[in-house]
């Protein structure tokens, strides 16, 4: 597998957790990877296998003056207690003072993008994370729709509204609505699930993620005696050659001295007790 990933740019889920799995030596489950995604340590991405409809959009600084007051309910005209401000047309906020502006066109995309997190694809996450953990399923929504990136590029999915209302009521649909229905309406994707994908995460990051986890679950392990001895021999040969004898009277005090000159400097007692067991590791090594 780590030869292979030399000529990938992606994994599937199952195939990065059996190569992290390698790597640090313990079980890591797909389970694992939709967690680290929805706790922003590690970037899904997904494969738009036959395309998909998007509006393209750019960050942009919008700051809190520009942003427009609504101070009545837009549905029954009645006053709002509170007045409270909303995005322009077409924008979507991400953080701070950054606002995603979208493209009133829509196009289309494929291959490899990365899920932002900020819209409903978190909640997808989510889905498949409690489906495998809980058998729960998720049914919150998120009026962002789907966000995807690439690099600075950022893509919200669409779908066509009148293809949802030919699925679900088909025979309700009057003579004269029939003729618009030609005519594509697009509205922000309320699931990934819109369109055909798969999942999958950039090889780089599959790197990333199996360094970082080999790195957390490093844990020290006491030296053993052989390992304790070896280390006491070693100084005990540096000591020879230098001509320093361990049990020479004041010599804690020179070696002291050394560490200090290195900026580690041991107490007296840390060095005597070395000292005094160069001799017996030497003993018990030697033939």
């Amino acid at each position: 597998m780590k030869k292979l990933l030399k000529l990938k740019e992606w994994l599937t889920p199952e195939e990065a957790v059996a190569y992290i799995s390698t790597e640090i030596g313990e079980k890591v489950f797909v389970s694992d990877l939709y967690r680290f995604a929805i706790d922003e340590h590690l970037t899904l991405s997904v494969n738009f296998v036959n395309q998909a409809k998007v509006k393209v959009g750019q960050v942009v600084k919008i700051h809190h003056s520009e942003l427009r007051t609504i101070e009545g309910n837009n549905f029954t005209d009645e006053e709002l207690s509170e007045p409270s401000t909303l995005p322009l047309d077409h924008h979507i906020h991400l953080s701070g003072d950054d606002w995603l502006a979208l493209t009133t066109e829509v196009t289309s995309i494929s291959g490899i993008w990365d899920l932002t997190m900020l819209g409903s694809e978190i909640l997808d996450i989510e889905n498949y994370y409690q489906q495998l953990t809980s058998g729960l399923k998720v049914t919150l929504t998120c009026l962002e729709g789907v966000l995807v990136k690439q690099g600075d590029v950022y893509c919200q999915l669409q779908t066509n509204f009148y293809d949802i209302c030919n699925d679900q009521v088909p025979n309700k649909i009057i003579e004269d609505e029939q003729d618009k229905r030609n005519v594509p309406f697009y509205s922000p994707s309320g699931s990934l699930d819109d369109y055909d994908y798969v999942f999958v995460i950039r090889t780089a990051e599959v790197n990333r993620i199996a360094k970082l986890l080999e790195g957390s679950s490093h844990i020290d392990k006491p030296l053993t005696t052989n390992e304790r001895n070896s280390l006491l021999i070693v100084i005990g040969a540096l000591c020879k050659e230098l001509n320093i004898d361990p049990n020479q009277r004041g010599i804690s005090t020179s070696v002291i001295a050394m560490t200090e000159l290195i900026g580690a400097p041991l107490n007296v007692d840390t060095v005597r007790k070395i000292l005094n067991q160069i001799e017996p590791a030497i003993s018990s090594r030697s033939k």
